[in-house]
């Protein structure tokens, strides 16, 4: 999940001809040209941003380590600093710290102000793909970790021998 998460935030994050918030040329019935956003395109990516961050949120809280939890907590924290913007695009936190998009409402929206949210070296793509870099990272710490449980349930890596020589 906290790679799917990655992948998400740095979607929005891309900047230059990469950006998801670049604008299109779109012609009117009367052949007049102009340039707007493709609100579908930023909408889908948004979207996939809030799913990701819905299932971080659930597997993360599931995590028994420590640190995981943290990371988590920071996010979910750092997240509720964007509440009121959301808000105003259409995306709210609930009371499990989740996030909902309100399609009509985000489709209506000024997409500047999305991309003030979602894109730019401070915006929370940015600061959601690091938390979910770190909260990767010690993820998979833990999985490759050759550890098991001691009797206070902490942590105890243990090599090959170690575990070798606890058996006979």
């Amino acid at each position: 999940d906290a790679e799917a998460m990655q992948k998400a935030a740095a979607e929005l994050a891309a900047t230059g001809s990469k950006s998801i918030f670049k604008q299109v040329e779109k012609t009117d019935d009367n052949g007049n040209i102009t340039k707007k956003y493709d609100t579908e395109s930023i909408y889908k990516s948004v979207k996939s941003f809030v799913d990701s961050y819905n299932s971080l949120i659930d597997s993360a809280g599931d995590s028994d380590t420590s640190s995981v939890l943290k990371k988590t907590l920071w996010l979910t924290n750092s997240t509720k600093t964007y509440e009121d913007e959301l808000k105003d695009v259409g995306i709210t936190i609930g009371k499990d710290n989740k996030l909902t998009i309100d399609e009509d409402t985000f489709k209506n929206a000024n997409m500047t102000d999305v991309k003030s949210i979602f894109n730019g070296a401070n915006s929370l793509a940015v600061k959601t793909f690091q938390k979910a870099s770190d909260i990767y990272n010690l993820s998979n710490s833990v999985i490759n970790a050759g550890s098991i449980y001691d009797s206070t349930a902490s942590y105890q890596a243990l090599s090959t021998g170690q575990l070798y020589d606890s058996i006979f």
